[in-house]
């Protein structure tokens, strides 16, 4: 919480981001029923492990809304805009990470804790990205009809903002 502290410099943002650690815990217990794998120490570390990539998750999302209403946009404008900037490069790292957990599955030793993050952090991803931005706007009780909201040319503005270039 220290740490989380330090990197947020707010207390509602590092509340925000340690609700959202729990998120993990609905595909894990999926996971773990699907495969019938066993809940054991190794799934725990599992857990922990899963709550770390979520909260990194959490916390960089919140750094981008910090940095869009930072440069002028309205929160309303930033929490969505942060969203959408962040979705692939999360998406993509929870895709590196399931994929990595794949090979674990047959393990005897391993493999239900490979199952309780690979299906966590499914789950948690998603939901991650729905949630986070919903409670961030219910913290601050943001909504779209406020000042500074317009909406108008924010299609073409964000597409030449927001270009990405495959390498």
């Amino acid at each position: 919480m220290i740490l989380l502290m330090i990197q947020l410099q707010n207390v509602p943002k590092m509340i925000l981001t340690l609700l959202t650690a729990p998120l993990g815990i609905i595909g894990v217990v999926i996971g773990l029923l699907l495969t019938a794998s066993p809940m054991g120490f190794v799934v725990q570390l599992g857990i922990l492990a899963l709550s770390g990539i979520i909260m990194r998750n959490s916390v960089i999302l919140i750094d981008q809304i910090e940095q869009l209403v930072a440069s002028g946009e309205s929160m309303w404008n930033g929490i969505i805009d942060a969203t959408v900037i962040r979705c692939r490069p999360i998406l993509l790292t929870a895709a590196a990470a399931i994929l990595a957990m794949i090979p674990l599955f047959s393990s005897v030793f391993w493999g239900p804790m490979a199952v309780a993050i690979a299906a966590g952090l499914f789950v948690a991803t998603i939901l991650t990205l729905l949630v986070l931005p919903t409670m961030y706007a219910a913290w601050y009780k943001v909504h779209s009809d406020m000042p500074g909201n317009e909406n108008k040319d924010r299609e073409v503005e964000l597409s030449s903002q927001y270009e990405f270039h495959d390498a």
